[in-house]
Parts: C-alpha cells; structure tokens; sequence
C-alpha cells in the first residue's frame, strides 16, 4: 500500500495489482482513519482553526459588578449591505447572549445549536438554561469536531454574557472545546492591543455603564479609522435578561467617549 499526503492528515491507499489484491486493500481502506497529529504532539487541524479565529473581527467581553457586556466589530460595505440582516452578536435565550471572533458562516450553525440546546432545556425542565450549562454542552460539541472523521473544528472564539444564581458570568470556548469563565477578555486580530488596555482595567468594580464604555474604547484601540455606530455592535446582559444595544444608544455612549 502507498501512502499520501491530502494536506489534512496521511491516508492509506492500494497499490495497483491484480483485482484480487484490489479489493482487499479497498476493504481496509474503509476502516482506516485519518490522524492529523503533528509528531510535537499538537492536533494540526484545531490549530489551523484557531488561527483563522485569531484572525476574525475583534470582539470584547467584560464582566462587571452588575452585569456583563459583550462587544464586537462589524465590517460591511454601508450603502451596498443591508446592515439588518448582519448580526455579530445575537440573543440564545433571555439570559444568555453571545458573540464570536472567526468565521460568520460557523457563528451561525453555532448559534442555531446553542438556542436548540437552551430550548430543549427549558421545556425538559421549566426554567432558562443556565449559563454554565450551555457553555459545557457546547464544549463537548466543539470537541467532537476534533476527533471525528470527515469534519473540521469549528474556526472562532465564542464569548458568552450570562446571568445565573443572581450574578454575571462571562465565559470562552475555542476551537478545542475547552471553556473558561473571564473577568475580561478581547479576541480577534486586535486581541493583543484590546488586551493590554483590558488589563489596566477594574473591570470586576466598575457599573455596567461604565463596562460599555471600556469594551467600546479597547474595539478603539485597534480600529483603524473613525469608529461609528454601524461598525460595533453591543450586547447587555443583567439581572433582567439579555438585550442588544441599538444604534442610537451606541451613537450616544461614541459621542461621549470621543467628542
């Protein structure tokens, strides 16, 4: 048998024979599986898919004393694009909102599958899905994508604002499947800028006012150009659910930070 190369990962295939031989080795073909681990010991596919979240929109979570804000930017041609229909950052469930850097087309798949979980959830038990609770279930689906034949991991970061046991709780999944709770964080292709910024920040002390502020102003640090009120969206999350900022409100928190 020879083996090749398809760029993700080494398969076996039959040599050419007799068609006895052929059919032999196209038997054991359908029971080979790829394996793309690089001999350092890294899963090479997840690590490609983390490069492309790296290199996604910035976003920013920042979890307050009294709530949690998540912040993202949005890129589009205004005038060319409806802007209605691009949505960075979205609504799960009426306590949990969420945004992602990375690739859109998997945000969305992700987003569908988030809100089946919480739905299933609050039907099977009577109460909204706790935020913790979504975010390991969704673990476990990132990692499944990691170890199964004929799939990829899912490219982005995910960022999730939610309101449990009466407090705010921010929390991250990457392509891996692992998840974290966060005080605050930025990823994307200014995560390093918004970063350095974050950590100068109480942002565990400060009032959810404030919060929207400081995720505003790390999008800022690494945004080239003026910043307007349709290249961010801001998502809110408290103790009376999850909701999106509209146009106007950012527009005004803008006018204040840079006027």
């Amino acid at each position: 048998m020879a083996m090749y190369d398809y760029g993700y990962g080494y398969r076996y295939e039959p040599e050419r024979s007799g068609p006895e031989e052929q059919h032999q080795n196209q038997l054991k073909i359908k029971i080979k599986m790829i394996d793309n681990r690089h001999a350092n010991g890294y899963l090479l596919q997840v690590e490609y898919a983390t490069v492309a979240a790296s290199k996604g929109e910035t976003s920013v979570g920042i979890r307050a004393c009294d709530g949690v804000v998540i912040a993202t930017e949005r890129r589009f041609q205004l005038g060319l694009v409806d802007e209605a229909t691009l949505q960075n950052a979205k609504k799960v469930s009426e306590n949990i909102g969420i945004t992602y850097s990375g690739l859109e087309p998997d945000f969305r798949v992700l987003v569908d599958r988030a809100r089946k979980y919480a739905e299933v959830y609050r039907v099977k038990y009577d109460e909204l899905m706790p935020a913790f609770e979504l975010v390991k279930q969704m673990g476990t689906l990132l990692q499944e994508y990691t170890q199964s034949c004929g799939v990829r991991p899912f490219g982005m970061f995910l960022l999730y604002a939610g309101w449990e046991s009466g407090g705010p709780f921010l929390y991250r999944t990457d392509p891996s499947g692992a998840y974290c709770a966060l005080n605050a964080a930025a990823f994307g292709k200014n995560a390093a800028i918004a970063n350095e910024f974050l950590k100068c920040q109480a942002c565990d002390e400060m009032k959810l006012d404030v919060a929207v502020c400081t995720a505003i102003m790390a999008l800022k640090k690494g945004f080239k150009g003026n910043l307007s009120k349709h290249d961010i969206e801001v998502g809110v999350c408290h103790e009376n659910g999850f909701s999106l900022l509209d146009a106007n409100t950012i527009e005004i928190h803008l006018n204040t930070l840079f006027d």
